[in-house]
């Protein structure tokens, strides 16, 4: 049954997982080559002095990529089941309901987490030939939230799809800024408070999975506008 369920959630998001994960090596062969441009322009000093001084590291391109790939996948995957009201047939197998939609959720998650896997390793694999380990860290401070930020975006904009009632759809919305915002904050603040903040952003998602799950027990009862 489960391999069923993961087969059609596959077949529904293999195109928009293939496109993003092209845009996203793209961009990030894109920032290495940036990058090795300025090394050989300006050398490698001036490079380590930005990020030490100024906390630049060349990655504005980056930065909100992830959260577009989590709103593009749960569009592609979400937007037919609402629309045909394909979900509501879904809700009927012999699977807890539970369970089903864990199953359904995990497969964006999957697809979403090798996709930032694969950015991280290009830029983070470049980065780690040419800077110190300290400084690394940095680098993976400034990526690693924009990821998280990515899941946070998928699960929300999931819940906002499947909430059937607009006053419910509206504060979703607005939690959904909100959320993105703070994955969103500067490299300083991810410096100030390190991992602590990073382990905050990863507590929220399955508080955000809750939202999905309360948005299809109402989505099962019929309420909507």
């Amino acid at each position: 049954m489960f391999r069923s369920i993961f087969l059609k959630e596959w077949l529904k998001t293999r195109r928009i997982f293939f496109v993003l994960l092209l845009v996203m090596t793209a961009a990030a062969v894109y920032t290495v080559l940036k990058i090795n441009a300025a090394v050989e322009s300006r050398g490698i000093v001036s490079l380590w002095l930005a990020m030490l001084l100024k906390d630049i590291t060349y990655l504005d391109i980056l930065l909100w990529l992830p959260v577009a790939c989590g709103i593009s996948v749960a569009i592609a995957q979400y937007v037919p089941e609402t629309s045909y009201y394909r979900l509501k047939l879904t809700l009927h197998l012999p699977v807890g309901r539970n369970r089903l939609i864990a199953a359904m959720l995990s497969v964006g998650i999957v697809e979403l987490a090798i996709i930032f896997i694969v950015q991280l390793v290009i830029v983070g694999g470049y980065y780690s030939y040419i800077i110190h380990t300290s400084m690394l860290q940095s680098v993976i401070a400034t990526l690693v939230p924009r990821y998280l930020a990515g899941l946070a975006a998928y699960l929300l904009v999931t819940a906002i799809i499947l909430e059937g009632k607009w006053n419910r759809r509206l504060l979703l919305t607005f939690i959904s800024v909100v959320v993105i915002l703070l994955y969103s904050q500067n490299l300083s603040v991810m410096n100030a408070y390190g991992l602590w903040m990073i382990f905050g952003l990863i507590i929220f998602l399955p508080m955000a999975a809750c939202l999905v799950f309360g948005s299809v027990i109402r989505f099962k009862e019929g309420l909507r506008d």
